[in-house]
């Protein structure tokens, strides 16, 4: 993916990239009930973000002009905010309810994005996931959501390759995993540092930006890029990660981490034939009602669901490219990167869809 320059972004985008409003979307959203964003690319090839209902039923799209990756909302449900995927330079703030034009920002000419970011508490920042790829480095950087997303600032994530990074529960900490592989906008999402890649999850004081917490695997599972976050009601970090190098016994591989608050980072032991259906790769995972963690592999076509507080309850489906992954009220939604939207066990096909990695929820 190369870099979009400002100019040609906002050109491309015309007068703010107002959403297309389908009918009945006014209503559904003024219902009050949960609604989903996913970035996707449709059968012509155009990217976008979509805005549906928990049925499938697509309210609005926004359109991107290249792939997308994640997206997220301020809790006040102000801003959503649609990232490139990396090595992308553009991200896309909208308004949820469709009332507002959006907004076009972009990293520094040395940064880009990796695809993931968090509001804070108040909405008033937003934090992103970013590489300075001129020193190895990831960062996170700060922008300002009451001044259309002007770069305020950046925090040392602390490691190199970071990419998922949340807020923890008490709206103070941000938790980001420094997945280890360094990247260059000039070689793409060419890996250039497999071999000595060190992986990490580091907790940081948002006021200080110091570190609070620093955890790593063994030396024996170095190769395992921690990537994606999630958080259950207890305040457990949730882990997914994906591996690189060399073929190893995928059956023995431990892809799934938790990090308890005061303890040091663990793995999860799942059953091995488990294990082995993730093919070396855990695309998203996501802590949803009743403490159950839902994970996905679009590689081994293989969604897994499993209590958090014990691992042997345990449900396996078999899912072609399935990886979107989001809690409902009473469950979760999957997507797949062949265009299924999957609700509970009704499946909705979007003809020549191919659905990004993640699904976000929010509830206007």
């Amino acid at each position: 993916m190369n870099f979009i320059e400002r100019r040609t972004l906002v050109k491309w985008l015309g007068v703010g990239a107002c959403a297309t409003l389908l009918p009945s979307a006014k209503a559904a959203l003024a219902s009050g009930d949960l609604i989903f964003a996913s970035a996707y690319r449709d059968a012509n090839g155009h990217h976008g973000i979509a805005i549906l209902r928990e049925d499938g039923k697509k309210l609005f799209h926004i359109p991107l002009p290249d792939q997308g990756h994640d997206v997220v909302f301020s809790q006040d449900l102000n801003w959503g905010v649609g990232f490139a995927r990396g090595p992308g330079n553009f991200a896309l703030a909208f308004d949820p309810q469709n009332k507002r034009k959006s907004i076009v920002f972009h990293t520094p000419h040395n940064r880009h994005f990796y695809g993931h970011g968090v509001f804070s508490a108040d909405g008033k920042l937003l934090y992103a996931s970013e590489n300075d790829f001129e020193h190895s480095t990831g960062v996170i950087g700060i922008y300002d959501a009451t001044d259309g997303f002007k770069r305020i600032g950046e925090i040392w994530a602390g490691g190199t390759g970071s990419h998922d990074v949340i807020l923890m529960p008490d709206q103070k900490t941000l938790v980001v995993a420094n997945g280890g592989i360094d990247t260059h906008p000039d070689f793409g999402r060419t890996k250039l540092n497999v071999d000595t890649m060190i992986s990490s999850i580091i907790a940081i004081d948002i006021a200080s930006g110091a570190a609070t917490g620093v955890y790593k695997l063994p030396e024996e599972l170095n190769k395992i890029s921690l990537r994606h976050l999630t958080v259950d009601s207890k305040g457990t970090i949730w882990i997914a990660g994906q591996k690189e190098g060399a073929q190893v016994r995928l059956d023995k591989l431990p892809l799934i981490f938790k990090i308890k608050q005061g303890e040091d980072i663990e793995e999860i032991l799942l059953p091995p034939e488990i294990n082995a259906g993730f093919s070396g790769y855990v695309g998203s995972i996501k802590a949803c009602k009743d403490d159950y963690i839902v994970a996905t592999s679009p590689k081994g076509n293989h969604l897994v669901k499993f209590s958090s507080n014990d691992p042997s309850k345990i449900e396996v489906k078999n899912i072609p490219r399935v990886c979107g992954i989001a809690q409902t009220g009473e469950g979760y939604i999957a997507s797949t990167e062949h265009g299924l939207w999957i609700h509970e066990n009704q499946e909705i096909e979007f003809d020549g869809h191919s659905w990004a990695n993640h699904i976000e929820v929010a509830k206007l």
